[in-house]
């Protein structure tokens, strides 16, 4: 019995991983939600965020609108050019269980998302609510120009 071991190098995959560092960039905006009794509520979202390999990721505060109290949050969700989706979550005990899970378009030049959203109900054993539903924008600002508009 003979056995032949083919020893050959062959290239299986050609893996070009994303290994430069991304800055950071400062990002602001706003989030309107309406709950299903038609209250509605405007939070000011100032962010630094990170558009890398497809992927969204930050951390930044929201802020009631007209008051001065802000709330820590984080996000992360997938950004294309077919679309952006994430989910941003409130760090603070008051609102323990608040998520908003964001669904858009991300502008050509990265510049702009703009989209629907939707924050579950965050107490569903006590509340008989459907959530809040709304719209968010958000926009770079800086490089070289001011905001874009709101």
């Amino acid at each position: 019995m003979t056995i032949t071991i083919d020893m050959q190098p062959r290239l299986v995959v050609d893996l070009k991983l994303d290994t430069e560092p991304h800055p950071e960039q400062h990002w602001e905006g706003r989030l309107d939600l309406e709950d299903d009794s038609s209250d509605s509520l405007t939070l000011l979202l100032v962010a630094q965020l990170r558009l890398v390999s497809g992927l969204i990721e930050g951390e930044g505060v929201l802020t009631p609108e007209g008051h001065e109290q802000t709330f820590p949050i984080s996000l992360s969700g997938e950004a294309s050019p077919a679309g952006i989706s994430f989910v941003l979550w409130v760090h603070d005990p008051s609102f323990a269980r608040f998520q908003v899970l964001c669904t858009g378009e991300l502008s050509a030049d990265e510049r702009r998302m703009d989209g629907q959203l939707l924050s579950p109900c965050s107490d569903p054993e006590t509340c008989n609510c459907d959530g809040a539903r709304g719209t968010f924008s958000l926009w770079r600002v800086g490089e070289g120009g001011g905001a874009a508009a709101g």
